[in-house]
């Protein structure tokens, strides 16, 4: 099988050869496994199953102080995305064709909204300014909604909304006002993506179990990260396995940090085992793997996933 087809059997919730995976991990690890290595291009033999491309119209976010980032913008101008240079796309997708292809919409939702507006500020006028936080949610929705249009002309499996919406006790804004200023801009950017025949997959971190009811209703396919340090993994399979894809699984934040590299892997073969069975499940770290991991626990962890049934 190949990548691509590994995980659309796995979104299937069918059985497949091996548990497709991804092995995410920052700039500062990657340096120090090819030293590990010897091999400066060791990382093209991980083959991971999750192929992500994208644009953003956006400016990039600038750090002003050690504290504090300014978005870039000298106007509240937002930028046409019918109008973005999608070149790149095409040609991930004209050399990747056994890749699983996901086209993103970066910070695309709370994130951009804080990102431009301020946290505290966004947070407080979800009571305070009610009006004005839906007035500027519906601009940015108006974006991804283009966005989407452009991407799903491309033969690209998915679409990823990347919106960080949890904390490690539950979602920033709460539950309620999630669903009043949230869910139904996602609902509208699924049923886009579905219009164009695409997967819909969404990455948020944080504990995200009581609006996971929510995703599916909403339709999503595919959601990351699974963080087993404050989601009850197990049960989430238990109760939500037939409905919906989990990509992650694997703790960050102590198995890969603090544990030995025989824990790495218990933890993973445990996983692949439980959260695997009848598919429906995508193995990764629960975050991207960083500088410090002990690189030893990172090469096991590579070793694993790639070695799998082989």
């Amino acid at each position: 099988m190949t990548e691509k087809q590994r995980v659309i059997q796995a979104i299937k919730h069918k059985e497949t050869d091996i548990v497709p995976y991804t092995v995410d991990m920052f700039s500062e690890i990657r340096e120090k496994l090819k030293l590990f290595y010897g091999d400066e291009l060791f990382d093209r033999r991980i083959n991971n199953h999750l192929l992500f491309t994208g644009v953003d119209g956006f400016a990039n976010f600038k750090w002003v102080s050690p504290s504090a980032l300014k978005d870039g913008f000298d106007s509240h101008e937002f930028p046409d995305a019918l109008k973005l240079d999608y070149s790149g796309v095409e040609r991930i997708v004209r050399e990747n064709p056994d890749k699983f292809l996901i086209a993103s919409v970066w910070s695309s939702f709370f994130e951009r909204a804080w990102g431009m507006y301020g946290m505290e500020n966004l947070l407080a006028d979800m009571v305070g300014d009610v009006a004005f936080v839906s007035k500027f949610l519906e601009r940015i929705l108006e974006y991804n909604l283009n966005l989407i249009s452009c991407y799903i002309k491309y033969d690209v499996d998915c679409i990823h909304i990347n919106d960080d919406y949890g904390q490690q006790r539950g979602l920033i804004m709460g539950t309620p006002h999630w669903r009043r200023f949230f869910k139904p801009g996602l609902k509208l950017m699924v049923e886009k993506i579905k219009s164009g025949g695409k997967y819909a997959y969404l990455h948020s971190c944080g504990d995200l179990t009581s609006i996971i009811p929510d995703l599916i209703e909403i339709g999503f396919d595919v959601i990351n990260p699974l963080q087993p340090d404050y989601m009850d993994v197990f049960k989430l399979k238990e109760e939500y396995g037939d409905h919906i894809t989990f990509h992650g699984g694997v703790s960050e934040q102590m198995t890969l940090n603090f544990g030995t590299p025989d824990d790495v892997e218990a933890e993973m073969r445990d996983k692949m085992e439980r959260l695997g069975r009848n598919g429906g499940y995508i193995l990764a770290p629960s975050q991207g793997i960083t500088k410090n991991v002990p690189v030893e626990n990172a090469a096991r962890f590579i070793e694993v996933a790639t070695s799998q049934g082989m």
